[in-house]
């Protein structure tokens, strides 16, 4: 093993523990439960430890006369000594139920858990409500489920998910019910070696069995993007976002094409009066409606201001029932929709650092009012499904 690729096995080694003990920490704040846990320090130890244990593997397969039929493995590596005694936590005064029409946010710069009315912010990436009083928070890459009571659970990480190209992101996109199961829906990136590798799919976890599996791939993914996934029952909804324009794929809870008389047809681009965007397209709780967010000029950014029209539409009909207008000031980000009102986040454009700005909320889309939250963040609504 060459210097420089003992080097990188250390790096990376070390990274990824730092990583695992900043989840733990949020988590364990989050929850209010204590966990034996590495300081960091430690724990950068005990990454240097493998580290040594692969560089001295490597160096002994090179020496001459070596034994040509080693012994079985070790079957474990004592690390008591490594391990720290708990550091005792406080648990939190503030339960993480999620009762349906809370805003959740999440903000990678807010304290461990901020509570407000009508909202909760945490610390995470992203965070929705589980379907049954709890949350699904992403802290790092990592999915991990908090119950009403505290306790938490590992769902899904993307090292376990690595692709043949190589390492691979997720990103948490939304909760579903199907067939009485709740489901977590999910985009796994793949960069891959060469753009063309590249892809983008949609994948889902069952809380109740563990079962995960893809709905639908896109690919390749370097023109493209895959902006929201959403699930009511059988029907799906993607929202993609290419070179030049935005439009929505329609699949059934198996992955394949269904027929929807959505609105702009079918067609990407293909009709005259198509908006410049369309997108976050996000399904009701019992499927009948979804919201989406248009714009049809962005150029008005460049005055300091941008509008948006947040738009539900009827699948039964295949008409439009309701159109809000919103004067954001900045680009629009997640958009979340609970059958009644919607939240809408906001940043300022990437040119700037993808700034993070309060979301909106529209507590009922019939009555319009638009109030913006106080606390920065991504956020999500949580939902019914009684």
């Amino acid at each position: 093993m060459r210097e420089d690729e003992i080097r990188s096995a250390f790096d990376h080694l070390t990274r990824d523990v730092m990583a695992n003990v900043k989840t733990e920490e949020r988590l364990e704040q989050m929850s209010g439960r204590p966990r034996l846990r590495w300081k960091p320090a430690v724990a950068a130890l005990g990454a240097a430890a493998v580290v040594a244990l692969v560089i001295g593997a490597a160096i002994l397969a090179t020496l001459p006369g070596g034994d040509p039929d080693p012994g079985p493995p070790a079957t474990g590596v004592t690390t008591s000594s490594l391990v720290d005694t708990p550091i005792p936590v406080t648990p939190t005064t503030v339960s993480p139920a999620a009762s349906p029409g809370q805003v959740l946010i999440a903000d990678p710069a807010a304290d461990v858990i901020v509570p407000g009315d009508g909202y909760t912010a945490y610390l995470a990436e992203r965070v929705i409500g589980d379907g049954g009083g709890g949350i699904i928070v992403q802290i790092e890459e990592q999915f991990n489920q908090i119950s009403p009571a505290g306790d938490s659970r590992t769902l899904v990480r993307a090292a376990d998910l690595a692709a043949d190209q190589g390492p691979v992101t997720i990103r948490l996109e939304d909760i579903a019910v199907v067939d009485g199961s709740p489901r977590v829906l999910f985009v796994v990136d793949a960069v891959g070696t060469t753009w063309l590798e590249s892809y983008e799919e949609v994948w889902w976890y069952d809380l109740d069995s563990g079962a995960s599996g893809p709905i639908y791939v896109l690919e390749p993914a370097f023109e493209s993007t895959i902006t929201r996934v959403s699930q009511a029952g059988d029907v799906v909804v993607v929202s993609i976002a290419f070179e030049g324009g935005t439009y929505f794929e329609y699949v059934d809870a198996d992955g394949q094409r269904i027929e929807v008389a959505g609105p702009y047809g079918d067609l990407p681009g293909g009709a005259p009066e198509y908006p410049v965007l369309i997108e976050q397209a996000v399904l009701s709780p019992d499927g009948s409606t979804f919201a989406y967010v248009e714009v049809t000029d962005f150029t008005t950014l460049e005055d300091g201001y941008l509008f948006v029209d947040v738009v539900v539409w009827n699948l039964a009909n295949g008409t439009e029932d309701e159109r809000v207008t919103l004067e954001l000031g900045a680009w629009p980000g997640r958009l979340d929709y609970d059958g009644v009102g919607v939240v809408l986040g906001r940043y300022r454009s990437m040119l700037e650092g993808r700034e993070g700005l309060a979301p909106l909320r529209i507590e009922s889309l019939a009555d319009g009012t638009v109030t913006e939250l106080p606390e920065v963040g991504t956020p999500s609504l949580v939902k019914s499904f009684d």
